[in-house]
């Protein structure tokens, strides 16, 4: 019954604000009308009103202008919104904080700087909201600089930036890859006294040691983790296993140890992923007997191991070597009820061509087609050079078959080397044909000879 009301309403407005145009209603009848539309709020009559301002048919008053401002604002229609705001009557630090949340939802920066901009230069003074608000912008775009012009502005304001400004600040600079200057900035926030009650295990320490950990900054990421530890704090479960990630890079398996030996000493039990990241860590170094006693120690402290547990297992025997350990992680993994990707096969598959145990080889290729898993471009590639070592020239035909068949064969290394061994095959039997006739001739020049 509303929504009838409300198009009923509409189509009314519309009827006398086109008779107020050309002049067959009074002025009475056209303040009213727009009053009218103000106070339905709905979008298309408030834009009626907006021309008919801009047109110099209405004057509008303070309630008139903060309707505008709030239905634009509502509908995400922010430079229409960002119009009005810059009227006398509503422009305070309530609507200009508003306005900014909004820039927030719609990552409108531009906008948000114009508006401080404005501000500092009238008699509205920003407010910590404020700057906090633009430094989210800057953090979700990883302006870093322009992060830090901000602090500045902040500080000049006689301001001081908190933990969650801190926080931002440190978000840019991790967005944009300066991560010397977010630990640096990181040692100054523990060191301001407004930083108190940051929940410093939070996801952007986290993210800060992740960073460190991808471009193999390992020292400044233990470094990380003893600032936070000297400001009194407890690091999550998630910023260690960034850690155990850092190490795992590295592969370094003596500090990955000391990372879980700090966990146990905080009191924080290690997951499946901080297992996994051991396992992996080991592999790495070939140490594939000492990922199954990982796994055993997962099993008695009642931590169940992953499909990513198992897929780090299998690669580690692989690394080693122990290929018959890493068919028995295979089985393992499919009787625990975990479906093997296509990198467990491929990995699998790979490990036996290069170590020449071609059978091996095509048997898992077999394996991976009964657990339907469709085999990739890198798995063709890795078993028909298998095929082209091992000189079974008579099965390549097949393999080029299924591979064309599954798609594969438009990857340009693949399509390479599906000529070289259809151009094998071909040699091969132009080279049987010759050795024949070769012979023929030999016998004949022999008994021609006697």
């Amino acid at each position: 019954e509303w929504r009838r009301r409300v198009v009923f309403v509409d189509s009314l407005l519309e009827a006398v604000i086109d008779a107020a145009v050309v002049g067959e209603v009074g002025h009475v009848v056209w303040e009213e009308a727009m009053r009218a539309c103000l106070r339905c709020r709905a979008v298309t009559l408030v834009k009626r009103v907006d021309e008919c301002f801009r047109a110099g048919a209405y004057t509008l008053n303070v309630g008139d202008l903060a309707v505008l401002f709030l239905t634009f604002l509502k509908s995400r229609d922010l430079h229409e919104a960002h119009f009005y705001l810059y009227f006398d009557e509503i422009f305070n630090i309530t609507n200009c904080n508003l306005f900014l949340d909004h820039c927030i939802k719609c990552n409108e920066l531009d906008l948000a700087l114009e508006l401080v901009d404005c501000m500092e230069t009238s008699i509205i003074n920003p407010d910590r909201e404020t700057y906090r608000s633009v430094l989210e912008l800057c953090a979700y775009f990883g302006e870093y600089e322009l992060a830090l012009e901000i602090k500045r502005r902040l500080v000049d304001s006689s301001l001081y930036m908190d933990a969650r400004c801190f926080e931002l600040l440190l978000d840019s600079c991790i967005q944009a890859g300066a991560l010397d200057l977010a630990v640096r900035i990181l040692t100054d926030m523990l060191s301001s006294p407004y930083s108190m009650g940051l929940p410093l295990g939070t996801k952007t320490f986290s993210d800060l040691v992740s960073a460190l950990a991808q471009y193999g900054q390992i020292d400044e990421a233990f470094r990380v983790l003893d600032l936070l530890l000297m400001a009194g704090t407890i690091p999550s479960r998630a910023m260690y296993n960034a850690l155990c990630l850092a190490c795992s890079v590295a592969e370094d398996v003596t500090r990955h140890i000391q990372v879980m030996k700090k966990m146990a000493a905080a009191g924080i039990r290690p997951d499946a992923a901080t297992y996994t990241t051991l396992i992996d860590t080991l592999g790495k170094q070939g140490r594939s007997e000492e990922g199954f006693l990982v796994l055993n120690d997962m099993i008695v402290n009642n931590v169940a191991p992953t499909l990513h547990t198992y897929t780090a297992q299998v690669n580690a025997c692989v690394r080693s070597g122990d290929m018959d350990a890493a068919v028995a992680v295979l089985a393992e993994l499919e009787r625990q009820g975990f479906r093997a990707d296509k990198h467990v096969y491929t990995t699998l598959i790979c490990g036996f061509a290069r170590r020449g145990r071609f059978r091996e080889t095509f048997e898992a290729l077999a394996r991976m087609r009964a657990a339907r898993v469709a085999p990739t471009a890198v798995t063709y590639e890795i078993v028909l050079g298998a095929v082209r070592a091992a000189g079974h020239w008579a099965e390549i035909e097949r393999f080029v078959a299924e591979a064309e068949a599954a798609g594969t064969a438009d990857e340009e290394s693949l399509r390479a080397l599906v000529r070289e061994c259809k151009r094998r095959v071909v040699q091969s039997e132009v080279e049987a044909e010759a050795a024949v006739r070769l012979k023929d001739l030999v016998d004949f020049s022999l008994i021609e000879h006697l």
